[in-house]
């Protein structure tokens, strides 16, 4: 059974932490320092130096980005606002190739992020559909179309790939052919992405009719179901001590049993969760409306650790690599934050250029070192694939 999961032992701090990345072999870049890449609303790409936050390069789209990027042999992939992929050179930020999906809302395809795996990229689009890129030549291998927008990111597993849309449906499609395994109803619209538990064999998906669930991967059995307060957009995330968390636009983030759904704890902020969590060290960093960033304690979410205060909202879902806690906020700064204790290690603020003076990064960055991904990261980016 081929699997797209992979793990990694990383450093934070002192503490040892495992986690799952993508493990492509590659070139190094011939630095001796990680490399961080994120979009912004401004339409440009950056590369940042993770240690100091100084740009290495950027690259105009011309459109807004809201999605997470994902590097694999060298090349880093973007989707921005108007659905078009951009596949750039890592090191230069030399462009390859683009391939334009299609749009049809005002809003574009700005959140679905795309994976690769296979020699192929996935990504949905608000034109309804679900597209496989060679990401050798950027042309088309198939599209699947469903009956909506699809702004939840795509995850992969088992020769699968798992996506949900507008059409308050969840799919498994193969990975290879982009024929339809299975499609599950739910009773509202898809914007969380997946999260899969390969030991249990489960995927887990919010939805805006206020609950999460849980598939049997295989079959598209339904598992469980959790009722929340309101619309569930923030996606889950597995942890390794039998718990899944997610958040809700009810303003709060709960503790679930993985197997039965059943709840071991939740936590209360000011406003709604559009962030998605991220679990390392014993702790659960996630962003709030509330203009917050939270580290909680993972083992029922009664004890915070710690808050930090940005400018404005934190949509933005946390990643953490390379001793550090990065995340973008509303406010027009990227963070790199102490894990620890929340203490700023470096803000990188030009993301408020271009004559936009409302930027913000709402995707979730990723960490390259000697041209592997490093790090832990939330259910919306392809890194977890």
């Amino acid at each position: 059974m081929q699997k797209y999961l992979y793990s990694v032992v990383v450093f934070l701090g002192l503490a040892l932490l495992t986690t799952r990345c993508s493990d492509w072999t590659v070139s190094p870049f011939g630095i001796a320092y990680p490399l961080i890449f994120i979009g912004s609303s401004n339409g440009n790409v950056y590369a940042l130096n993770a240690n100091t936050g100084e740009e290495e390069w950027s690259f105009p789209t011309g459109q807004p980005m809201n999605s997470s990027p994902f590097f694999a042999d060298g090349v880093l992939y973007i989707v921005n606002q108007v659905g078009t992929i951009y596949a750039l050179d890592a090191s230069t930020g030399t462009q390859k190739w683009a391939f334009a999906t299609g749009t049809v809302d005002t809003y574009g395809n700005r959140y679905s992020s795309p994976v690769v795996a296979g020699g192929l990229l996935y990504v949905g689009s608000t034109d309804t559909k679900l597209y496989a890129i060679n990401v050798t030549t950027g042309k088309k291998k198939w599209e699947f179309p469903t009956g909506g927008e699809i702004k939840s990111s795509p995850a992969l597993y088992d020769g699968k790939v798992y996506v949900g849309s507008y059409d308050q449906t969840f799919y498994a499609i193969n990975a290879k052919t982009g024929d339809e395994v299975w499609r599950k109803k739910t009773g509202g619209t898809i914007w969380s992405s997946p999260a899969v538990n390969s030991e249990l064999g489960i995927i887990y998906v919010g939805s805006a009719d206020k609950k999460v669930y849980a598939f049997d991967t295989g079959t598209g059995q339904e598992r469980w179901t959790f009722p929340t307060g309101q619309a569930v957009d923030s996606s889950p995330v597995v942890a390794s001590n039998g718990l899944v968390y997610v958040a809700s636009r009810d303003r709060k983030v709960y503790a679930l049993s993985a197997i039965g759904g059943q709840k071991r704890g939740e936590y209360s902020a000011n406003n709604a969760f559009f962030s998605s969590p991220t679990v390392a060290n014993g702790l659960l960093y996630i962003g709030n409306d509330d203009e917050r960033v939270y580290a909680l304690n993972a083992a029922n979410l009664a004890e915070k650790k710690w808050e930090f205060t940005v400018g404005w909202f934190v949509s933005s879902s946390p990643v953490i690599a390379n001793g550090f806690l990065y995340i973008g906020s509303w406010d027009k700064n990227f963070y790199a934050l102490d894990p620890v204790t929340s203490k700023v290690k470096w803000k990188f603020s030009n993301v408020q250029l271009n004559g936009n003076p409302n930027a913000q990064v709402d995707g979730a960055p990723i960490v390259v070192l000697d041209g592997k991904v490093i790090g832990i990261y939330p259910s919306i980016s392809g890194a977890v694939n």
